[in-house]
């Protein structure tokens, strides 16, 4: 995460940090990198969660 941090800072881009490709957030996909052991791109993963409120 810290080299994709760096990456952002440097570039405005945080690809090539040593993470999945990640793109950039659009409101009709919501695209959201999900930072866990296994990082990976999500769609809106808490899509489901938000309707409830």
């Amino acid at each position: 995460m810290s080299g994709a941090l760096l990456q952002f800072m440097k570039t405005g881009n945080p690809n090539k940090g040593g993470l999945p490709e990640w793109k950039a957030y659009t409101t009709g996909k919501g695209e959201t990198m999900v930072l866990t052991d296994q990082p990976e791109l999500k769609n809106d993963p808490d899509r489901e969660a938000r309707k409830l409120i």
